[in-house]
């Protein structure tokens, strides 16, 4: 039995597309389409500006942005619920 590493429902879009960082372009969007890190679905230098590293202020700064925008999550820490 193989086993795929292709996430469950996205099976017919196995086919490795590239970086999936989109583009803006005179045509309208596009994805750039690079070869992508083995780990993330963007190349290296688009990996770096969409990544936020775990347990970084960055990250906390993003989930503040997502609580004041949608709330406080009910998965949330305690900390958060104080703003």
């Amino acid at each position: 039995m193989k086993i795929s590493s292709v996430p469950v429902g996205w099976e017919d879009q196995e086919e490795d597309l590239g970086c999936a960082f989109i583009l803006d372009g005179d045509d309208g969007r596009r994805i750039c389409g690079a070869a992508r890190w083995s780990v993330s679905s963007y190349c290296p230098p688009h990996h770096v500006l969409c990544h936020v590293s775990y347990g970084s202020a960055a990250e906390a700064d993003r989930m503040h942005e997502v609580r004041d925008y949608h709330g406080t999550p009910s998965f949330a820490p305690p900390s958060w619920s104080g703003g």
